[in-house]
């Protein structure tokens, strides 16, 4: 009854858990004679069953840069701001670190194992992404070409390990790599932002000019009312003054 390799089938692998004992440090294979006393005691130990098969993840990623049509369009090129990247993502579960992901992420069964694993695809991915973008940011021509030729990034591999250190026989590959000229994007957003810069001063002087207009005509439209309100009021003006039709068109002259 302490016998805990016999309840892993064929190319499965174990972890036990006991109300005594807590989480067994080893993993459980099959064909390894594994006995221990606390599995005796009836419903103390369990034993979780799980299958390691490798995990291939499709890495697909496709878009464009922000505004490139509107740069192209300005700048009158022809060219395209657009990338598709395109691989595959190979790799397996350490079968000796099951008992410590078992414990740290409650996994319990090959349902919980396959979430996890997808879960770190996804991970992966976006590291390996976020490495490409790097790359054509900064220009780097030698890796850029040797990913192009390959199909592969130089030390990718040794990269996720380093930050996966769960996973074994990782295997990353591109069948599709087509990425934009990020120098010449990055030239003509400048040329862009310059000549909006300038539009934006442009447009500023012709609105403050239009408003000084607007004032000074609101300003004569202001005296004319009130002379006109006082000759209203007071016709007697015209005659004291003895307005004859030149000053009159010189006064209504003002509004010009």
């Amino acid at each position: 009854m302490g016998w805990t390799h016999i309840t892993v089938p064929p190319g499965s692998f174990g972890v036990m858990i006991s109300k005594t004992h807590g989480l067994e440090p080893a993993v459980i294979r099959d064909g390894e004679f594994s006995w221990l006393w606390y599995k005796v005691i009836p419903t103390n130990a369990e034993v979780f069953v799980f299958n390691i098969n490798p995990v291939r993840w499709p890495i697909r990623s496709t878009g464009a840069l922000l505004s490139g049509d509107t740069y192209l369009v300005l700048a009158g090129l022809n060219a395209d701001f657009g990338w598709e990247i395109s691989g595959d993502l190979r790799f397996n579960i350490k079968p000796e670190l099951l008992p410590e992901l078992v414990s740290r992420n409650h996994i319990r069964n090959n349902e919980d194992l396959a979430l996890y694993e997808e879960e770190l695809a996804r991970r992966i991915e976006s590291m390996i992404l976020a490495r490409i973008r790097d790359i054509s940011n900064t220009a780097d021509e030698i890796a850029m070409d040797n990913m192009l030729f390959t199909g592969s990034l130089p030390g990718m591999e040794a990269e996720i390990q380093r930050s996966f250190p769960e996973i074994e026989n990782i295997h990353c590959i591109f069948n599709v790599i087509r990425m934009p000229d990020f120098e010449l994007y990055h030239s003509v957003r400048a040329i862009y932002r310059e000549y909006i810069d300038t539009q934006r001063i442009f447009l500023n002087d012709e609105v403050l000019r239009e408003a000084q207009n607007r004032i000074a005509a609101r300003i004569r439209i202001d005296l004319l009312s009130q002379y006109g309100e006082v000759m209203t009021r007071f016709p007697i003006l015209l005659e004291f003054l003895n307005m004859d039709s030149i000053i009159v068109r010189d006064f209504l002259s003002i509004g010009d």
